[in-house]
């Protein structure tokens, strides 16, 4: 268990480490100079709306580190026990009757334990 939620620790840094890397690389490249300066020939914002196409694929890929990261959290909390059908308790009776169809115990304990059980 322990195994498990440090890989998604490290997941989760190396996802958070790549956005944040070409968040960065995006904003060096693009840096405000869509045309002839700062504001481009439309204005205020270059006629690109801030980021323009960037800002959407951005919450996209936001979206999607959501439910990577929902999805990681759930494995990490689910524990093997719980991938298993719950199986019936078998009640005392029917692990006397085995124990005593394997040897485990004599007829005498057999018989002790189910008089015990019934009282």
């Amino acid at each position: 268990m322990e195994k498990r939620v440090e890989n998604l620790i490290w997941i989760l840094v190396a996802l958070v480490s790549v956005v944040a890397a070409v968040a960065i690389i995006i904003s060096i490249l693009f840096g405000g100079n869509y045309y002839n300066g700062t504001y481009g020939p439309f204005g205020m914002m270059g006629g690109f709306y801030g980021m323009g196409i960037l800002m959407p694929i951005i919450g996209v890929i936001s979206v999607i580190l959501a439910i990577v990261f929902i999805y990681f959290i759930f494995e990490a909390v689910q524990t093997p026990e719980s991938y298993r059908p719950v199986e019936k308790a078998a009640n005392a009776e029917e692990i006397a009757k085995e124990r005593f169809a394997k040897g485990e115990i004599s007829e005498e304990e057999y018989r002790q334990i189910i008089e015990t059980i019934r009282r």
